[in-house]
């Protein structure tokens, strides 16, 4: 299972995470994405969430500025860089800032 989450869109995602909705799941990966890693939430989670079964991607869409060495651009294009050839073709997106705007659109296109 793919989910993908942008800025504040992660909320709903980490209730998920921790419910523990997803330890039926055979794989599950989370691409979460910020503009910079100082408005990336839940960071000092993402070790128990690893511990819970989800790959967690950060993805930093500006990373100029920052000492940041882990994935850039969006999240879509990280899944792609991945090996995910379409990742379109199967996702649960969940995001409602502005910012996820384009994140819709290409997952839907």
């Amino acid at each position: 299972m793919l989910l993908f989450a942008a800025g504040s869109g992660i909320a709903p995602i980490r209730a998920t995470i921790e419910s523990g909705a997803l330890s039926s799941a055979k794989s599950v990966r989370l691409y979460y994405g910020a503009r910079n890693p100082d408005q990336m939430s839940y960071t000092d989670k993402f070790d128990e969430w690893e511990k819970l079964g989800v790959d967690v991607t950060p993805v930093i869409s500006q990373p100029d500025g920052t000492d940041w060495s882990g994935a850039t651009g969006y999240v879509q294009d990280a899944a792609k860089a991945d090996g995910c050839d379409n990742p379109n073709a199967r996702r649960d997106t969940c995001c409602k800032t502005t910012e996820c705007a384009a994140l819709r659109a290409a997952a839907h296109a």
